[in-house]
């Protein structure tokens, strides 16, 4: 045990703790560090489940997938987990990665794990919370320096600094940040719900139209290359719908010699949007660059408008989304097309990314895409011979007026998860160095978020 007075506290990048604190190595928290077992992973139930660190997704394990291993006996009983065990990555891309196992389970942890057993003067939701802190990160990420494949070692994690409360304090931290961690988990799980009742009603909706479930079997339907689609709706090519002047333009952010580089970016401005800043069916602006406006007199094409559908063609494949009014005019990098629209009359913006979205349509972009290029790549001319098939504009907007508010459900569901994530990186920051306080009141009666 040292004193956070000490010159180790630093490492912690705190200048002062709470005095009930203290710091400690992890090692002194912990039992003795133990590396897994060596050996392969079966399919088949042969053996206890064989946890790796490829099972270890996003913090979190989907257990009926881990595989199996043999063992004897011995092996068993010294690698089995428990419930409170902590195992971290010790190499590669994802070195110092840690999962607290919550629930007794039959399963054992292979090589490129270290398991940590907390003792009596560390909670077990405290330390999990404490891997996923920026003090932890800091020193984590100091001793490992560039080398992936050296990652970390059992001495290296016992030097670990870690900030200690009071035991009651500590449930109070881990209490706080699991009911955060569990709202954003909710709202992950109603988006989800929700972009899968958005995939099933597609299904319906560009088979038989915007008719009830029941009344199905009275649409007829012909079967195209795109698969079933109502008889009385047409089926035509981009390039048909720009030559008859429905579409007024088709064009990527292609701009030759004068494509911007990292140097040129500013804060303002107007925008530049890449593949990455078109995500779940909205364009994400606090994901984009910006350039001076000069760059509108430089750049020839690649300028999307309001009321523009967008489509991500390089890269990324297959993200669409309706540009919004918040900008004027935004400048495409070449890995994105925009589709303009000159008869709204004729074809509706929110069917047509709609339309985009769907199986039929995604399906043959990819297929293009692996076709054409090794990268995923659809360009232009490939673009305007794809087909799409067209109802009546009445119909169109019925489809979209359906559709729209399970767009607008993930909308609010994505912000409401974003801002739960910052909120949770706020108090694990406040609440690890002791800036913020939980009254130990609050650790008797966790709080329920839905």
């Amino acid at each position: 045990m040292v004193s956070a007075a000490e010159p180790f506290g630093d490492e912690l990048g705190v200048a002062d703790l709470p005095k009930q604190w203290h710091v400690a190595r992890l090692g002194t928290l912990t039992d003795r560090p133990q590396y897994g077992l060596t050996a392969s992973a079966v399919s088949s139930p042969i053996g206890p489940r064989f946890l790796r660190i490829t099972d270890i997704q996003d913090g979190q394990v989907n257990w009926p997938s881990v595989p199996f291993c043999r063992y004897d006996e011995a092996a068993h009983q010294k690698y089995r987990l428990q419930k409170g065990d902590m195992v971290v990555a010790r190499i590669g891309a994802t070195t110092g990665k840690a999962y607290l196992v919550e629930a007794d389970t039959d399963a054992v942890f292979a090589s490129y794990l270290i398991r940590l057993r907390p003792n009596e003067k560390v909670l077990p939701e405290f330390l999990d919370q404490f891997t996923k802190s920026h003090i932890y990160w800091r020193q984590i990420t100091a001793v490992k320096g560039g080398r992936l494949k050296q990652g970390v070692n059992i001495p290296v994690l016992e030097g670990i600094a870690v900030p200690v409360p009071p035991l009651p304090e500590q449930r109070a931290i881990a209490q706080v940040l699991r009911t955060v961690q569990r709202a954003k988990e909710a709202t992950e799980k109603v988006i989800a719900a929700t972009r899968q009742l958005k995939q099933s009603l597609m299904r319906h909706l560009f088979t038989y139209g915007p008719v009830p479930v029941d009344q199905a079997d009275r649409i007829r339907t012909t079967d195209l290359t795109i698969g079933l689609i109502p008889q009385h709706w047409e089926l035509t090519t981009f390039a048909g719908l720009l030559e008859s002047g429905v579409m007024a333009d088709i064009q990527d952010g292609n701009h030759g010699e004068k494509h911007p580089k990292q140097s040129d970016f500013r804060e303002g401005g107007v925008p530049f949007l890449t593949a990455n800043c078109i995500k779940n069916g909205r364009v994400v602006f606090t994901s984009a660059n910006f350039l001076d406006e000069v760059w509108l007199r430089k750049l020839r094409i690649g300028f999307a408008e309001p009321g523009d559908v967008l489509l991500t063609h390089k890269g990324t494949i297959g993200e669409v989304a309706v540009l919004g009014d918040q900008y004027q005019v935004t400048i495409l990098s070449p890995q994105v097309t925009y589709y303009r629209i000159a008869k709204l009359d004729y074809l509706e913006r929110d069917y047509l990314a709609a339309a985009m979205q769907s199986d039929p349509f995604q399906k043959e972009l990819r297929a293009i895409a692996s076709a054409q290029s090794t990268r995923a790549y659809v360009g232009i001319t490939k673009q305007k011979e794809m087909q799409i098939a067209i109802p009546p504009i009445k119909e169109q907007r019925v489809i979209a007026s359906i559709l729209q508010p399970l767009d607008r459900k993930m909308t609010a569901g994505e912000k409401l998860k974003s801002a739960l994530v910052a909120l949770f990186q706020t108090l694990l920051s406040n609440l690890m160095n002791g800036r913020v306080r939980v009254p130990e009141k609050d650790s008797n009666a966790e709080r329920e978020v839905v």
